[in-house]
């Protein structure tokens, strides 16, 4: 399993939440749910959201471990939840950014 192959001070750590989470739930997830009918949905997570989140984990899986990579998808799903619910690109980057300085300062510092 290893640790995630991280070198981020806080503030970059922010800066790299806020450009994921504009591509991913601003551009992406917004044009899917305008594509996929809102009613698909896997309980609470609609299917726009899995497909992301999907895309998001292959495109950690360039600079992460096979595990951590993976292990980015349940996260994804909240990020696209929040995103869905609120349509906030700043609660988005919070909850992202906290998920990421919890992670990598706390656990693994």
């Amino acid at each position: 399993m290893g640790r995630p192959d991280i070198h981020f001070t806080w503030d970059k750590l922010l800066v790299k939440a806020f450009i994921e989470e504009f591509f991913f739930r601003f551009l992406l997830l917004e044009a899917l749910l305008r594509i996929i009918p809102r009613r698909m949905k896997l309980g609470p997570i609609s299917l726009a959201n899995v497909f992301v989140s999907s895309c998001f984990c292959v495109m950690h899986m360039f600079t992460q471990s096979f595990f951590w990579a993976a292990m980015t998808f349940f996260p994804s799903l909240l990020f696209g939840f929040a995103w869905e619910r609120y349509k906030s690109i700043f609660s988005v980057t919070l909850i992202h950014f906290s998920y990421n300085f919890f992670l990598f300062y706390s656990i693994f510092k």
